[in-house]
């Protein structure tokens, strides 16, 4: 006979991966938009591109440790990421049950965070809604001599 704790689903995980993961892509996305989307306003207060980029990428990480610290952090462990979920069940930290479950949870929650994100219309889509922050000029070719 099974141990009735054997089939408890840790639902408290699971949600708090899914709350996680759609608070990192929404925020994290929204400040890519933010900072270089067309016609936005930080291009003309913070004129310089790379500062810019650096800011982001500032803020998007202060948001990953904030959700890591925050009590959905501390009740799931805060992998926000599937990789990160994989890394943990090879070294022998969580069962298969678990790690589908957290994988699940993480795709659903990226799919919830990404959806606001059309609300930014036309600056939101300059930039993919966040898939790619600006162009990269192409570097010329050395020419043949």
């Amino acid at each position: 006979m099974e141990n009735s704790n054997s089939r408890h689903i840790p639902w408290a995980l699971f949600v708090s991966e899914l709350i996680g993961t759609a608070l990192l892509v929404l925020v994290g996305l929204s400040l890519v938009i933010l900072m270089f989307g067309t016609g936005t306003p930080m291009a003309r207060l913070i004129p310089s591109e790379g500062l810019r980029r650096l800011i982001t990428g500032f803020l998007f990480g202060t948001t990953g440790a904030s959700i890591a610290l925050s009590p959905v952090g501390k009740v799931s462990g805060a992998h926000i990421n599937p990789v990160v979920t994989l890394g943990f069940r090879l070294m022998g930290k969580l069962d298969l049950r678990t790690t589908i479950g957290y994988i699940v949870a993480q795709l659903i929650g990226a799919v919830v965070g990404s959806l606001p994100l059309l609300l930014w219309g036309a600056m939101g889509k300059s930039v993919a809604f966040g898939e790619r922050p600006c162009r990269v000029p192409a570097t010329p070719s050395p020419r043949s001599s």
